[in-house]
């Protein structure tokens, strides 16, 4: 079970992409890491999915939201969300006119591990004339299992040994 298996990590040093003291996702367990997807999926009929919050109820709106449910056959689910996602980014290009200038906007909200209204809010933050978000989203993988079996020629084999 994907819930499980997610936790919120914080780093008290900053690295290449991350910065000191904020929250990220992360796995409990070693046999999975966290893979970003990206995704387009249309607004029109609803997004077609159902988040649950696994962790939250702070002052500072920190917490881990994840998808429980995609409608099959909807917006989500064409998109390629999978129950277990979490949404780390929502996005939308927003376009204005000026005579003949049309003008492009791109905004993006963050809300990896923040809580279920701060997720609800960045999913809703856009005019209902963006047609489509593009979401970031956080999934879970398991690592790949190898077994390697190493075999020498028999002439390169010591004395006595096969």
């Amino acid at each position: 079970d994907a819930a499980e298996l997610w936790t919120a990590t914080v780093s008290p040093e900053p690295s290449i992409d991350r910065e000191a003291n904020i929250p990220y996702l992360d796995s409990t367990s070693k046999d999975h890491f966290v893979d970003d997807v990206a995704v387009e999926v249309s607004r029109d009929g609803g997004l077609g999915m159902e988040l649950l919050e696994l962790a939250g109820g702070r002052d500072d709106g920190y917490g881990i939201t994840i998808v429980t449910a995609v409608t099959e056959g909807g917006n989500a689910e064409r998109a390629g969300i999978i129950p277990g996602d979490s949404i780390a980014a929502v996005g939308a290009v927003q376009s204005s006119a000026s005579g003949l200038n049309v003008e492009e906007t791109k905004e993006v909200i963050s809300c990896e591990c923040r809580d279920f209204d701060n997720t609800i809010s960045a999913l809703t933050a856009f005019p209902s004339e963006v047609s489509s978000l593009s979401l970031g989203i956080k999934r879970l993988r398991r690592w790949p299992k190898v077994q390697v079996v190493v075999e020498y020629p028999r002439s390169q084999c010591a004395e006595g040994v096969d």
